[in-house]
């Protein structure tokens, strides 16, 4: 298996170049060399490339030829000699992966805006109804839910993975996920979290007052606004003010 995480593929830059000739869903051979007479390599033997067979160079016209570079964690496919060939000399693979790695300075130089515990929820009962239009299915017991991981993504995107402070934001979204399950508004179902009916009258509530803050405050900025008017009509009947703003009775 190639790894395509982790501290070994920082140096990683090789290719591998597999055969098809039967028309299955697998690489038929995955090559080791070449010789004079033809390719080496292992045959899929249905869990492995374990098969030691030989290919002379005169069949290799009825073979497709796949080649995959493998570069700092990153696979690049190639389907055709062609596709190899241009790409790779216009250094399109290293120059996609340093537009990747500047994306991600960018991502990590700024820092990712946390999730109220209110669009968390918002968030799962969304997931929920889209499972329920995709699955026709509304039994609690056989939703499938979403996972921490799930969740880490749907929030912050893909890039949270390789940000450097990734375990934090997942401690904090653990801690929040743990008090909406506290106050049954989300369920644990096969350790994924599912948002439950009473997510739905929380949001509901939440937004109720929120709308009643709203309205308060603007009630409090035209009571602020009309005490103003109001000292400012009483500072005009006085004789010093109107003498200050030169609108005093004319002698």
């Amino acid at each position: 298996m190639i790894p395509l995480s982790g501290p070994r593929t920082e140096h990683q830059d090789y290719y591998s170049v597999m055969l098809r000739y039967r028309g299955g869903g697998e690489p038929d051979l995955l090559v080791g060399k070449s010789g004079k007479k033809g390719v080496v390599g292992k045959e899929w033997a249905g869990e492995s490339f374990s098969i030691p067979k030989n290919i002379p160079w005169s069949d290799l016209e009825e073979c497709k030829i796949e080649t995959s570079h493998y570069l700092k964690g990153h696979e690049f496919r190639y389907d055709s000699a062609f596709s190899l060939l241009w790409r790779e000399a216009l250094f399109l693979p290293k120059l996609a992966i340093w537009g990747r790695e500047t994306r991600q300075k960018f991502y990590n130089s700024r820092t990712p805006v946390r999730t109220s515990r209110i669009d968390l929820l918002k968030l799962l009962i969304e997931h929920r109804v889209d499972y329920h239009a995709q699955n026709n299915n509304y039994s609690l017991h056989n939703e499938k839910g979403d996972s921490i991981v799930d969740i880490l993504k749907a929030i912050y995107g893909i890039r949270i993975y390789l940000h450097p402070r990734k375990d934090a934001y997942r401690a904090q979204l653990l801690v929040d996920l743990d008090s909406l399950v506290a106050t049954n508004d989300v369920s644990m179902v096969d350790r994924n979290y599912v948002a439950t009916g009473k997510a739905v009258a929380t949001i509901a509530t939440y937004e109720e007052e929120n709308r009643r803050h709203i309205d308060n405050k603007k009630h409090n900025n035209r009571i602020l606004w009309l005490t103003v008017a109001l000292v400012l009509i009483g500072l005009l009947q006085v004789p010093k003010f109107q003498d200050f703003l030169g609108i005093g009775a004319a002698p």
